[in-house]
């Protein structure tokens, strides 16, 4: 009986990396952004370029919310508009 492929190290976080990159594009949004937004953290990405570890429970998370939320970023944090005082002080 053959075994199944198993996908390597390597591969697993090139479908990460390529899902984030993907996506940011597609909405408009550098991937900092787009981590910060699903994971709080908007380190992950460069994190992640770089060689760093993350759970299959993050993996699974990204994906998700990608799968949830095809074309809008939901959540993104954006700061509040300063407001301008009219008159003189």
């Amino acid at each position: 009986m053959t075994q199944p492929a198993v996908p390597s190290e390597s591969a697993i976080r090139a479908a990460l990396l390529d899902r984030i990159e993907s996506y940011s594009r597609h909405v408009g949004v550098a991937p900092s952004g787009f981590c910060w937004a699903v994971m709080g953290d908007s380190t992950f990405y460069g994190k992640l370029k770089k060689g760093a570890n993350f759970t299959v429970a993050t993996y699974q998370r990204i994906f998700d919310y990608i799968d949830r939320h095809p074309d809008a970023l939901h959540n993104q944090h954006k700061p509040k508009a300063k407001r301008k005082r009219n008159g003189g002080g």
